[in-house]
């Protein structure tokens, strides 16, 4: 059985929301199939890695979150 190849799927690291394209091998043509957004937004920096299933219906994604406090303190002499 010989498999064919007529596109690829991918996302470009650092993009928020993440979008996964699909790129037609023939053509060059990009496609948006789905945006990946983490359910608590805030704070993230980065949805990688980004594993795509090869029929490109199923995704499974990491993302790097950065929270902190502030705390703002008035009225000191």
């Amino acid at each position: 059985m010989v498999e064919r190849w007529f596109a690829l799927y991918g996302y470009r690291a650092g993009e928020l929301p993440s979008r996964i394209y699909k790129v037609e091998i023939a053509t060059g043509k990009q496609t948006v199939v789905q945006e990946l957004r983490p359910g608590a937004p805030a704070g993230v920096v980065t949805v990688a890695p980004v594993v795509i299933s090869r029929d490109g219906t199923h995704f499974v994604y990491s993302y790097n979150q950065a929270l902190s406090v502030l705390t703002l303190i008035s009225g000191l002499q």
